[in-house]
């Protein structure tokens, strides 16, 4: 697989945990055989197809909820929807 690059630097680091579940995607089938070469039994386990599906279900859900411009931060970290 070609090598991948920082796309960019966050600020705030939860806010890109969809970016970084994506990437994992991306990269899955190059992880998923280095793992079946090198891991260990319980690794090479972790790449079954209900985990990636879990996996995608998991951007689908954050992309829906948390990454809504609606969405807004106050200094505890507690988020509601702008009205």
């Amino acid at each position: 697989m070609k090598p991948l690059e920082i796309l960019h630097i966050a600020t705030t680091r939860w806010l890109t945990l969809r970016d970084a579940l994506e990437r994992i995607l991306e990269l899955w089938p190059g992880l998923q055989d280095y793992f079946e070469a090198y891991g260990t039994e319980s690794e090479k386990k972790y790449f079954s197809a209900d985990n990636e599906g879990s996996l995608e279900l998991l951007v689908k859900k954050i992309s829906e909820n948390f990454q809504r411009d609606d969405l807004f931060f106050n200094e505890r970290g507690i988020c509601g929807m702008q009205s």
